[in-house]
């Protein structure tokens, strides 16, 4: 995508959205609140943190890495309808190829505006939504399965513009960090919870030391 001068008002939002970004990775809910954050800075009423797995044809709401998905505008209906039926005619999705992991798209790039009024994508989900535009940050993509943060506004706020798309892509590396934290920590948590679990199926007393010979808690 080429370069972009990114307006100073938006600038100035830059510091607090990426902040936000890395207190989610810390704290899985307050995805909700960045997601909240980037549909006011970008006009953009619906929003979704997701995973596409292009050969299945089978979308993740929680992202794939434990409890992780967000969602912010859209109904849990419609979410469901996507999972089950619509994210397979989803004309965004035809190809594969224009979601490199470390992009940001937007849905006049992956197909075009005039024939997307008569796909049924449109007019039997977006249009009841109001919905038309959309951009994502495409955070990962690995073994054919995507890892979005995507953005979808009504078709009066118009097209995203080159700037808009430039602060999405201004905030990937952070996105990107984000994640791979999420991950290690959630890799973390699943371990320890195993471990404790261990512990407590067994028929007898364990003590528990640190470094130093301390008790540190028992069984």
């Amino acid at each position: 995508m080429a370069a972009a001068h990114i307006p100073m008002a938006l600038q100035e939002l830059v510091p607090d959205l990426i902040a936000s970004i890395y207190e989610a990775a810390l704290e899985p809910v307050r995805w909700h609140s960045v997601l909240q954050k980037l549909g006011t800075t970008l006009r953009s009423p619906a929003s979704l943190i997701w995973a596409n797995d292009f050969a299945q044809k089978t979308v993740d709401m929680d992202g794939g890495f434990g409890s992780f998905g967000a969602s912010c505008g859209f109904g849990a209906a419609e979410l469901a309808s996507f999972a089950l039926h619509y994210c397979q005619c989803n004309v965004w999705l035809q190809d594969p190829s224009l979601h490199s992991p470390g992009s940001v798209v937007n849905s006049s790039q992956l197909f075009p505006d005039q024939r997307l009024t008569s796909t049924e994508w449109f007019g039997d989900w977006l249009q009841p939504q109001g919905l038309f535009y959309s951009c994502a940050a495409v955070v990962e993509n690995q073994q054919e399965r995507s890892f979005n943060v995507t953005m979808v506004r009504p078709r009066a706020a118009g097209a995203y513009e080159p700037q808009e798309l430039q602060l999405m892509q201004q905030l990937m590396p952070h996105l990107q960090t984000a994640f791979a934290i999420h991950r290690r920590l959630y890799k973390s948590q699943a371990l320890v919870h195993a471990s404790l679990a261990v512990l407590e199926d067994l028929p007898l007393g364990v003590l528990l030391v640190d470094e130093h010979a301390r008790h540190a808690a028992c069984q």
